[in-house]
């Protein structure tokens, strides 16, 4: 509709698909660096194509997953229709790459037929030039304002903690529709003194920074970044255990909290506890700014991308 391609000669050359104005692309534009070569994409659900380009050049792929795979509930069980195929391909074009060690081993489980899965989580760069003087009563919430995030039964859930601990706060970091709603359960719940909508930060880090104590009660992720920056700020997490992230930044117990799914009660609790024990959440803090430094370090993950090329025969 918008774009039309000469060949040498000027002669016009048409495509009956997309697929196949990617193929040509692909071939004429980028051959000397796909051919026998590693290509990074994500979801990769035109398998056809991506066997065609496989044919063409040699390329392998690496096939990532940004998100949660799963359908229904996004717990546990079954693949969306849409990945299937490609899941099932995968040992012939690559192989499939996913951000945490949960999520290799839900599709490993479901796909006893795949050779190879590789966890390569993302790297996350928390920059020192900021201070942030820490409020051991505080605890902040930061996400887009969508239903998933589940925000609205933080806000819930936190009636418990100012009762148990009177002077606690909670930030709640972000934009988007569901804004009023969280105002009107602030009212209702009447903690108007303890709850406070902030709105959008670009940095984060500063907000980790000057908190004790971080809460994410997502329906799902893929990996959820904010958690990571929450670790690496000292800011120690509380968090529900959906699909996929907790368990990568989290040692329950050691260097934060993990609750049920949708056990809010167990929530609140964590929350009270840490802000009742100072000295417990030091502990925790530290234990977690140890270990994710060590698990997000720059050459860890180019080692795990380094390992991926050769394995795939990249030249």
């Amino acid at each position: 509709q918008y774009w039309v391609l000469f060949g040498e000669n000027w002669e016009e050359i048409t495509f009956k698909s997309e697929s196949d104005l990617a193929l040509y692309w692909l071939k004429n534009c980028n051959a000397d660096i796909l051919t026998d070569n590693v290509c990074i994409t994500e979801w990769a659900t035109d398998v056809p194509f991506f066997r065609q380009v496989n044919e063409a050049m040699n390329t392998k792929f690496a096939i990532q997953f940004h998100s949660n795979h799963l359908a229904g509930n996004r717990r546990y069980g079954i693949t969306q229709t849409k990945l299937k195929a490609t899941i099932n391909a995968a040992n012939d074009l690559g192989e499939i790459v996913v951000l945490t060690d949960d999520q290799r081993a839900d599709i490993l489980k479901e796909f006893s037929g795949l050779s190879q899965v590789t966890a390569i989580p993302h790297y996350v760069e928390v920059p020192d030039d900021f201070a942030g003087n820490r409020n051991p009563k505080t605890v902040v919430a930061l996400a887009r304002f969508v239903d998933g995030k589940r925000i609205q039964n933080i806000i819930m859930a936190f009636e418990k903690v100012v009762r148990e601990v009177p002077d606690a706060k909670l930030e709640i970091w972000g934009y988007g529709t569901m804004e009023p709603i969280y105002e009107r359960e602030i009212s209702k719940a009447g903690l108007q003194n303890n709850v406070t909508i902030c709105g959008y930060t670009d940095n984060p880090f500063q907000v980790y920074r000057k908190a004790a104590v971080s809460v994410f009660a997502s329906t799902f992720e893929g990996f959820n970044m904010s958690l990571v920056e929450s670790v690496l700020c000292g800011c120690v997490p509380v968090s529900l255990d959906f699909k996929y992230g907790p368990r990568h930044s989290i040692v329950n117990g050691v260097t934060g909290f993990v609750t049920d799914p949708e056990n809010f009660e167990e929530l609140s609790d964590a929350i009270i506890f840490l802000l009742k024990r100072p000295d417990v959440a030091r502990k925790m803090a530290a234990a977690g700014v140890q270990r994710m430094q060590r698990i997000n370090s720059p050459d860890t993950i180019l080692a795990k991308w380094m390992d991926l090329f050769d394995r795939l025969g990249a030249r």
